[in-house]
C-alpha cells in the first residue's frame, strides 16, 4: 500500500494532514459514553480512535488535528503530544458542541495543503491513499468518498456527473425514488484555499454549508469505495462493528513499507 503522493510543479505532494472530528457526546449510547467520550470505546482491544489514528499513519499522515468537547482529558492523556503513535496531535478545546464544519474553518487556517477529513466515531478500512491519490492527480478542491447504501431515504446522497463532478446534492429526506445517486459517507479530502474564500454558513453542515455552496465553482470530485465503514452511534451499531472490524482488518492487505 502506497502512501498517496504525486508530482506536481512544485515537486512531491502527499496528504499529511488529518482532522479527526470527536467532539460529540454519543448519547444514544447511554451509559457507555457517560464518563467516557463515544471515540474511545474499544475495538478489538482498543479506543476506536487509537485504530483512526493508527490507520492516518499508515497512509503517511504526520499531523493530527482533533476536537475535543466531552471527556476531552481521557483523549488528551492517551495520545498525549501523539508521538507514541509516531503523529504530532494537536487539540482544539471547545467550551459547547457546535457543527463541525466550524471546527473544520478553524483548523484549515492551521494546515497548509491538503487534509482528510474523519469522523471520530466511525471505524473504517478505507484506503486513504487511494483517495489522497484520487483527489491530488485530478487538481480537486474536495473530494467526497461516496458508496452504494440500502437506506438512501434517510442519506445525504450525491448525483454524479461526467468525470466524476458532483452534479447536484439530495439532502435526507429528499430522495425521489428514481435518480441514480451515491451516498456520502463522510471521509473527504478538503484543500485549504476551498475553506479560506468560502465564509462559514451558520448552522450549515459539509452538504449544505460547504459543498452546497461551492458546487458551481469548485472542482468538487466523487471518489466511490466499498471499503467497510460503520459507526457506532448506536448500541446496535457499536456491537455489529465490534463483530465486523477484525475480519474487516484482515482483508488489508500488508503495508510494504
Amino acid at each position: 500500500m502506497a502512501i498517496a503522493q504525486v508530482t506536481g510543479p512544485r515537486g512531491p505532494r502527499a496528504v499529511q494532514h488529518a482532522v479527526i472530528l470527536a467532539a460529540g457526546e454519543g448519547r444514544r449510547l447511554g451509559p457507555l459514553t457517560r464518563k467516557t467520550p463515544k471515540v474511545m470505546l474499544p475495538i478489538d482491544g482498543k479506543p476506536l480512535l487509537e485504530h483512526l489514528v493508527t490507520w492516518c499513519r499508515r497512509h503517511g499522515v504526520r499531523d493530527i488535528y482533533v476536537n475535543l468537547y466531552h471527556a476531552a482529558n481521557q483523549i488528551v492523556n492517551h495520545f498525549r503530544d501523539g508521538e507514541d503513535f509516531g503523529v504530532t496531535m494537536h487539540y482544539l478545546y471547545l467550551s459547547a458542541l457546535r457543527p463541525p464544519l466550524m471546527d473544520i474553518h478553524y483548523f484549515s487556517r492551521m494546515i497548509p495543503s491538503a487534509f482528510y477529513v474523519l469522523y471520530g466515531d466511525v471505524a473504517t478500512v478505507v484506503d486513504l491513499s487511494l483517495v489522497a491519490a484520487d483527489h491530488l492527480q485530478h487538481g480537486a478542491d474536495a473530494t467526497i468518498v461516496v458508496r452504494e447504501t440500502d437506506h438512501p431515504h434517510d442519506s445525504d446522497l450525491l448525483v454524479i456527473g461526467q468525470g466524476r463532478r458532483i452534479q447536484s446534492i439530495i439532502h435526507k429526506g429528499e430522495w425521489d425514488g428514481r435518480t441514480a445517486a451515491m451516498g456520502n459517507v463522510g471521509c473527504y479530502v478538503l484543500e485549504p484555499t476551498l475553506l479560506e474564500t468560502t465564509p462559514y454558513q451558520g448552522q450549515g453542515d459539509f452538504m449544505d454549508g460547504l459543498f452546497e455552496v461551492v458546487r458551481d465553482n469548485a472542482r468538487l470530485l466523487a471518489h466511490q469505495s466499498k471499503a467497510w465503514m460503520l459507526d457506532i452511534g448506536t448500541p446496535e451499531r457499536y456491537a455489529r462493528a465490534q463483530r465486523e472490524f477484525p475480519a474487516a482488518v484482515s482483508t488489508v492487505p500488508t503495508d510494504p513499507s
